[in-house]
């Protein structure tokens, strides 16, 4: 199983060329497409971190029985119940094309609407090519709509 380390330096790594390439994709799909009027759906939801693959659940059980046949350990000891933790997921769609302008993944301590003004709203306004900006009812704030008039 690969150390929390080399996840974190994969994701450094790799998010630059892969948001790159989302980018590049859209915007050769809009040109050749050639819509103008173009509408992006903004939603956000949470993944759960402990969802794992059946390679690493299988890495797990094989690792725990490993470890039961080691030796004594210390009887009595309790174990703190892990709180469930999310990645914040927020997607940008534009249906016309259909294809995700921008996706954003943050930790769960990040706020759904922070998480969107940091990653996408800089993106959505920057590119003058969307006429209609459709979320949910969290998405109507008026720093929000202060920010957006101001680019």
């Amino acid at each position: 199983m690969p150390s929390v380390e080399s996840i974190y330096q994969w994701r450094k790594m790799l998010s630059p060329i892969a948001h790159k390439l989302v980018k590049e994709t859209f915007y050769l799909t809009y040109r050749r497409i050639g819509i103008k009027n173009l509408t992006v759906i903004a939603d956000g939801s949470g993944v759960k971190k402990s969802r794992r693959t059946q390679y690493y659940e299988w890495r797990l059980e094989t690792s725990k029985k490993k470890r039961r046949h080691r030796g004594c350990r210390k009887r009595g000891r309790r174990r703190r119940a892990h709180k469930k933790k999310f990645v914040r997921v927020v997607v940008s769609h534009v249906p016309e094309i259909d294809m995700i302008f921008t996706i954003t993944a943050t930790a769960s301590s990040v706020g759904e609407l922070r998480a969107f003004e940091n990653g996408h709203l800089q993106d959505i306004t920057s590119a003058k090519i969307f006429s209609r900006f459709i979320a949910d009812k969290l998405y109507d704030s008026e720093e929000l709509l202060k920010k957006a008039k101001k680019r």
